[in-house]
């Protein structure tokens, strides 16, 4: 069975056709994460063992979801649905079922792959952030900077995304909170980016 699973499901923040079918941000990140816990926790149940490590991809903003800029992003309640997803998953640890879990925090993703049709960002092709799209500037932008907690400003690109997340699933030691962004620089080796994670998770 599964002992490890890493959630980056999300819908738009903003009404858009991405929500047809039922898919606002309250059915995605906040009931389909409630489902998709108490379906593992059954799974396990039968099976026995105890769920290992969820890693949840989640938004800077979240807890900071009441400041500027925040609660222009959380006009149709995304930040409020993430909240509720990420207490399910603490609620889950709490209960003893899920033995850890990590919480990511990007900010405003950038990067390919350019196959969401319904957000700006992919329809541009914004692999830089969006401030200096309009600004005569090629520097590198591929650094990392991980912090505990949601306290970081910025955009995130998905390749940086997918390397904390699957990161955060091999470090088991204890449950983690933190945001992840990009800076002006070369992009870290992937040992380097398991050490920072380890840093801001202590």
């Amino acid at each position: 069975g599964v002992s490890g699973l890493i959630v980056c499901t999300g819908t738009t923040a903003f009404p858009t056709l991405a929500w047809r079918g039922g898919n606002t941000p309250d059915a995605v990140d906040n009931l389909g994460i409630v489902n998709l816990l108490e379906a593992w926790k059954e799974a396990r149940a039968a099976e026995g063992g105890l769920a290992k490590r969820l890693v949840l991809m989640s938004s800077i903003g979240v807890e900071r979801r009441k400041d500027f800029p925040f609660v222009i992003l959380n006009a149709a309640g995304v930040l409020d649905a993430k909240a509720k997803g990420e207490a399910a998953v603490r609620a889950a640890n709490e209960d003893g079922w899920l033995d850890s879990y990590a919480i990511v925090r990007p900010g405003q993703l950038i990067g390919g792959p350019y196959d969401n049709n319904y957000y700006l960002g992919t329809i541009a092709k914004l692999d830089r952030p969006a401030r200096s799209v309009l600004q005569w500037d090629d520097s590198p932008r591929q650094a990392v900077s991980i912090s505990p907690g949601d306290n970081a400003l910025g955009d995130t690109l998905r390749s940086t995304v997918a390397g904390v997340v699957v990161s955060s699933l091999m470090d088991v030691s204890s449950n983690s909170d933190v945001a992840v962004v990009n800076e002006e620089g070369a992009a870290p080796s992937d040992g380097e980016l398991l050490e920072m994670l380890v840093e801001a998770s202590a």
